[in-house]
């Protein structure tokens, strides 16, 4: 993505899940009307937390998720999203080297999301068992360096939105409400098990709260497909998908003018 005045904010996002179980929960999938229930995961709803936990339905993971090998012709993968950035970047150097030219250390802060896609070419439906989140770094936030709203955020593709943070421990995933939009009814929540059908592809938009670290982490999807069981773990190519909270006490900055340059201005003003 490619910012205003040729500016690159590293426009990272990011998707997040954790699980409850709840044995006798069974619903239809909220488009497709497909749904298969069975005895290893099961899912639960659950109100909003203290801390910022959004409220939904929570999203579950099996005790096993097996070890089978996915097939070749099924597909999951996993994309950074820029919908819904706060369009703030961090820059490990001070004003002055910024505007020299200097980027060292660009992170996008915030709230970052990941889209998790799912299809099968083959005729065989893929199940979805579960979904969760696994920390891999965690650095505190940074005493030094500067904030920059650049702007350059996307709208995104169409995507069914889940929520978590990684301001506590083992926090659940919560499967969202869809809003929908000029060209999407809206959906409620999604709920596991949930079958995804070969001529129907799904997109899944993770999106993950931090208020408390420079982190990564990765994603683990569960699935059965052809009755056997098995995860997907998708970490960005090995560097795992980043989450940067803000450091409230760093220098903030706006890009304006035509020349876009730094203008000072407040924390409160960048993240209302």
């Amino acid at each position: 993505m490619t910012a205003v005045g040729g500016r690159r904010p590293a426009a990272l996002a990011f998707l997040a899940l954790a699980g409850l179980l709840n044995l006798n929960a069974c619903t239809e999938n909220s488009c497709s009307g497909q749904s298969v229930c069975g005895t290893r995961n099961v899912q639960g709803t659950a109100a909003a937390r203290p801390g910022g936990s959004p409220s939904g339905v929570v999203v579950t993971h099996p005790l096993d998720p097996g070890n089978a090998v996915l097939p070749p012709d099924v597909h999951i993968s996993g994309e950074r999203s820029s919908a819904g950035c706060t369009g703030v970047n961090y820059f490990a150097v001070t004003a002055q080297q910024f505007e020299s030219g200097d980027e060292t250390g660009e992170r996008l802060v915030g709230p970052a999301a990941v889209d998790v896609s799912v299809q099968s070419s083959s005729q065989e439906a893929v199940l979805l068992t579960g979904l969760q989140i696994h920390p891999l770094h965690r650095d505190p936030l940074p005493t030094t360096g500067i904030l920059i709203k650049t702007g350059g955020c996307g709208v995104g593709q169409a995507a069914r939105p889940f929520r978590t943070t990684l301001d506590r421990p083992d926090a659940p995933i919560y499967a969202q409400p869809d809003p929908g939009g000029p060209d999407a009814s809206p959906h409620p929540p999604v709920t596991f098990p949930f079958k995804v059908l070969p001529s129907e592809p799904e997109v899944f938009r993770l999106t993950t709260d931090d208020t408390v670290c420079f982190c990564t982490y990765s994603i683990e999807v569960d699935w059965t497909v052809a009755g056997k069981n098995g995860r997907t773990v998708l970490d960005d190519s090995g560097a795992g998908y980043p989450a940067s909270a803000a450091a409230p006490g760093l220098p903030a900055y706006e890009l304006t003018g035509p020349g876009l340059q730094l203008t000072a201005t407040t924390f409160q003003k960048l993240f209302p």
